[in-house]
């Protein structure tokens, strides 16, 4: 395992947990500000791979992130059985479309190893549940910033 190579203390953490295409996958809960229904998007045709267009939220234009996209995974409209995770994405908010959100839980976060796996690179850690493993990602890293920065500042997302 990564965590007896390196020597690594496991962290606790609570986590919300997503699926998107029949795949897990976490984030840290004090990343997330709100879970909302599937909204209608404006398309932005001109708009960096990962974002998927823009949802108003309360008055505020905010970007929808395209986690498919971003995994490799097939790519898909927005059914209204989909959930937005609005969440704090470094410095400014940011919505992930996912196909439903499972809930939040507290975790043991052993450290994972990436060995060059695409859907692992912006792991902070692996976890498990009942269900078995899974990757909590760093948003930050997971939509990274020097891709996405100059269309967000172009929004006034930032």
């Amino acid at each position: 395992m990564a965590g007896k190579k390196t020597g690594a203390v496991p962290q606790l953490l609570t986590v919300l947990v997503c699926r998107v295409a029949g795949h897990r996958f976490a984030v840290a809960a004090a990343d997330v500000l709100e879970i909302l229904p599937a909204l209608t998007l404006l398309p932005l045709p001109e708009s960096p791979s990962p974002i998927e267009g823009l949802a108003r939220i309360r008055g505020a234009a905010v970007p929808v992130l395209d986690i498919r996209q971003r995994f490799g995974m097939p790519v898909r409209p927005m059914s209204p059985k989909d959930h937005l995770v609005l969440c704090r994405l470094g410095e400014r908010r940011a919505a992930l479309h996912v196909d439903r959100v499972l809930g939040l839980f507290d975790c043991q976060l052993d450290p994972v190893d990436r060995l060059g796996m695409p859907m692992a690179a912006s792991a902070i850690g692996i976890a498990s549940d009942s269900n078995g493993a899974l990757l909590v990602h760093d948003l930050p890293a997971l939509f990274a910033i020097d891709e996405t920065e100059p269309a967000l500042t172009a929004m006034g997302a930032l």
